[in-house]
């Protein structure tokens, strides 16, 4: 695996973990979506947060002819506190 672009001692893995099937409810509805995830984790095997999780996971539930659905970011410097960002679709609109 390659070092992450942004921090040399974490890896990155990018992967798309499901392409049709994972319906996902948010307050906008269901919606059949595609999962796409990026895994960090550290080179060196250790924890990559002080909460002792191996690996965080990064995911972007994304609904066709809509977008982005569900997924959770947060700042690189916030991974090692264990804090977690999670945005959910609340409406839409299809011209």
């Amino acid at each position: 695996m390659q070092p992450d672009q942004f921090i040399p001692t974490w890896q990155r893995t990018k992967q798309l973990i499901n392409l049709t099937n994972s319906p996902i409810t948010v307050p906008a509805g269901t919606f059949q979506t595609m999962d796409f995830q990026n895994i960090f984790s550290n080179i060196d095997g250790t924890p990559i947060d002080s909460c002792g999780n191996w690996s965080y996971i990064q995911y972007n539930h994304y609904g066709l002819n809509v977008g982005s659905v569900k997924w959770n970011s947060l700042y690189y410097n916030e991974i090692p506190l264990c804090k977690n960002r999670e945005s959910r679709l609340i409406n839409y609109y299809i011209p």
